[in-house]
């Protein structure tokens, strides 16, 4: 017999061989970006987060309106997920006169525990007597631990009620600092809509965390923490500090 034929025999059963084991031994059910969609798979469910308001009387201040440009979850498994960078802009007393909860972001996020929010807050802006006022903070970048479990095929939520009456600080050179305290509520299994707009309504659910905190002024966020409302702020060169205050470790320069 012709060599030809018999080596050219020879590579057709081999390639028939390796492409029978390719078949039999490849992952089933995979996507077209190449995630296995089996036990491999990433399993989603949905996070809304919402922010209100629930200060109490202001007297003269009559807005204040806070700006976010960013939103990250934290979880051990993960580290640092964005979850919104839309810059949005919330009137805090205007969800407090109409009881409401404004979207803060709506996604869906790998199933997992997750363990912190940050907001990166831009800017906030105080009405008083008329009169636009930039507050000061001691960071723009809030971050408040609070447990969020996020299960599979399920909405989860987490509301950040911000308490803008215990936020606001007056130095004694008449500057206005926003320090923000907050009530963190977190659920799972839970039932919410987002109207067209963008206020959310939740319902049901199981509460994970309910969490107080605050910042300080080095920009620290802790739980249960507020600037007592009696204390006199000072800015010295550029630093925020409590006037009077003997320990200023914890002071830093002042900035988003």
């Amino acid at each position: 017999m012709n060599r030809g034929i018999i080596i050219g025999a020879v590579v057709v059963v081999v390639l028939a061989l390796g492409g029978w084991y390719l078949l039999n031994n490849m992952p089933v059910n995979t996507s077209s970006n190449g995630e296995n969609q089996n036990n491999g798979s990433q399993a989603n469910g949905t996070i809304i987060l919402s922010v209100t308001d629930a200060a109490a009387n202001m007297g003269t201040i009559t807005n204040v309106d806070m700006s976010v440009d960013r939103v990250y979850l934290h979880s051990a498994a993960q580290g640092w997920v964005l979850v919104s960078q839309s810059a949005q802009t919330f009137s805090l007393l205007d969800l407090k006169s109409e009881g409401q909860l404004a979207l803060l972001a709506n996604i869906d996020v790998a199933v997992d525990t997750y363990d912190q929010v940050w907001l990166h807050i831009t800017g906030v802006k105080v009405t008083q007597a008329g009169k636009v006022i930039d507050a000061t903070m001691p960071t723009g970048d809030f971050k408040v631990s609070g447990v969020m479990k996020v299960y599979e095929n399920t909405t989860s939520t987490a509301t950040i009620d911000v308490l803008a009456d215990e936020s606001l600080f007056v130095t004694d050179t008449k500057a206005i600092v926003f320090a923000p305290v907050v009530k963190f509520e977190s659920r799972s299994n839970a039932t919410a809509t987002v109207d067209a707009n963008n206020m959310v309504v939740i319902s049901g659910g199981t509460i994970d965390a309910s969490v107080n905190a605050g910042m300080d002024v080095s920009g620290e966020v802790k739980t249960n923490f507020k600037i007592d409302a009696d204390s006199v702020l000072q800015i010295n060169d550029g630093v925020l500090e409590i006037k009077g205050a003997t320990n200023t470790e914890t002071n830093i320069n002042l900035g988003n």
